[in-house]
């Protein structure tokens, strides 16, 4: 198991709309890939976790440089897994104004404190580390 983390900035502030279509083909394309992981977005700012089988991930990684909609792409951190750290496909939003959101597959709501929390008995991956202090810095102060 293999994972990339990345931090980017949206070439233009994304609608709730454009963020439900991007969840939705994401679930999709991500399933057949067999990768999983967590993409946050707040005012444009973005950090994703991607995770899978090595060349799927640097593969989908290098999809995502070529990527328009995404402006200064760092990547973070990168390396094997034990297991994954996000079983399931999510996107986290600071806010969203349209309920069925929280219908769509792979929808989680990153106010739900248990949402970034290690999983019990294993020790905290860089990959949550990132994650949380994205939240708590972008998201959970407002």
């Amino acid at each position: 198991m293999y994972y990339i983390v990345y931090l980017s900035t949206a070439a233009q502030l994304m609608s709730d709309e454009e963020l439900k279509e991007i969840l939705v083909v994401s679930n999709a394309n991500n399933r057949a890939l067999n990768v999983t992981g967590m993409l946050l977005y707040h005012e444009g700012s973005i950090v994703q976790v991607i995770e899978g089988e090595e060349q799927t991930v640097k593969a989908l990684y290098t999809k995502i440089e070529r990527d328009s909609r995404h402006r200064g792409i760092i990547k973070l951190s990168e390396g094997q897994l034990e297991q994954r750290n996000f079983p399931d496909w999510s996107m986290g939003f600071r806010t969203i104004s349209a309920p069925e959101f929280a219908q769509l597959a792979g929808y989680q709501n990153v106010n739900n404190k248990t949402l970034l929390k290690q999983p019990s008995g294993q020790q905290d991956h860089n990959v949550l580390i990132i994650l949380r202090t994205f939240y708590q810095t972008n998201i959970a102060r407002f």
